[in-house]
């Protein structure tokens, strides 16, 4: 059948046969793209930025941590409002991140543990404000 096609007919014949197979190959790896794509933009979303927000949140622990023992350590008014602020600013973005790691899964025990976390973290930030209110008291009997 093909003895009686022209060589060049044979040549173009073939350079088709193995452009679609290109074409083949093209599509397949474009689409196997878009879903890698989906899939790591999928795991930044549940892992990654699970992991980021976990450890702002010790971060922010950290430095309130720091603020407080600061508060024994230095004896003056300006060190004081220095670490209340700190204070402050942590107290107020620990709540939004651990709302942000609550969205970011839907596990009950996951859910719980992130409950139980709020919960030592308002009582952690209760101690905290009572011991604020004792290195004011310290302070306030410093002479300017």
């Amino acid at each position: 059948m093909l003895d009686n096609v022209k060589i060049g007919a044979k040549l173009i014949g073939g350079f088709m046969v193995v452009c679609a197979i290109t074409a083949v190959i093209g599509i397949v790896g474009i689409t196997s793209t878009s879903r890698m794509d989906t899939a790591s933009d999928r795991m930044y979303e549940y892992g990654l930025k699970g992991t980021t927000t976990s450890d702002l949140i010790k971060q922010d622990h950290l430095y309130m941590a720091r603020a407080y023992r600061n508060m024994v350590i230095f004896n003056d008014k300006t060190s004081l409002a220095s670490f209340q602020s700190v204070i402050e600013k942590n107290a107020a973005e620990i709540p939004t991140l651990l709302d942000t790691l609550s969205k970011l899964t839907t596990r009950p025990e996951v859910q719980t543990l992130i409950r139980e976390a709020r919960e030592q973290f308002r009582a952690y930030v209760r101690d905290g404000t009572a011991f604020s209110e004792l290195a004011k008291v310290q302070y306030s009997a410093i002479p300017e």
